[in-house]
């Protein structure tokens, strides 16, 4: 909060008459690692508004949402609990809201490092079933959870174009606490278009 009220007063005292505002649309595939390994896409739309621009610096204040979707797969960790056949996959779906805070750095404004904070919804849906014939157990199992989610996001981008934006980002929730729904880190690669 301080960083804001600091770039705000700069932008003050630069004279930033008024603060530009862009559109940023984001799509990203997604690896994560919660009780196991997941693979999907998210997806991120943000207004953000410029509040300090020096030669070499650019703050932007970005307010958004995010939506997600990954897969989490049996077969990746199934080989370790044989003799049992373990079978089917959780599905995560996360909505969030994020409020952050970026810095473009050099004229060009090439290199992009910015900190979002995300709270929201997380939903996990486990579908699976379970074999093993020396035990005498074959039995398939639903369930499902829900939990509000919140955290950081960490982003490093490198802009290729004027609009188009190179961009990885690590999500990590606070507090964790080793509950699979909301204890959930993930990173993500993708591209974000700025209008």
């Amino acid at each position: 909060m301080s960083a804001l009220l600091v770039a705000l007063l700069l932008s003050q005292a630069a004279g930033v008459e008024k603060p530009a505002r862009k559109l940023e649309t984001e799509v990203a595939f997604a690896y994560g690692y919660g009780s196991r390994m997941s693979f999907g896409l998210t997806a991120n739309a943000a207004m953000s508004w410029r509040v300090c621009n020096f030669g070499g610096l650019e703050c932007r204040v970005r307010a958004g949402v995010l939506g997600g979707y990954q897969n989490e797969p049996y077969a990746v960790t199934a080989p370790f609990f044989a003799p049992s056949v373990i079978s089917g996959s959780n599905h995560r779906v996360e909505l969030f809201g994020t409020l952050g805070f970026a810095t473009h750095f050099f004229s060009s404004r090439r290199l992009l490092l910015e900190i979002d904070f995300f709270t929201g919804w997380t939903g996990l849906w486990v579908d699976g079933r379970v074999q093993n014939d020396d035990a005498g157990i074959s039995r398939a199992y639903r369930t499902s959870g829900h939990e509000l989610t919140f955290g950081f996001s960490y982003a490093l981008g490198v802009r290729l174009t004027d609009h188009v934006t190179l961009l990885g980002r690590f999500f990590a929730p606070i507090p964790y606490d080793g509950v699979a729904i909301s204890s959930y880190f993930m990173a993500t690669l993708g591209l974000r278009v700025s209008f």
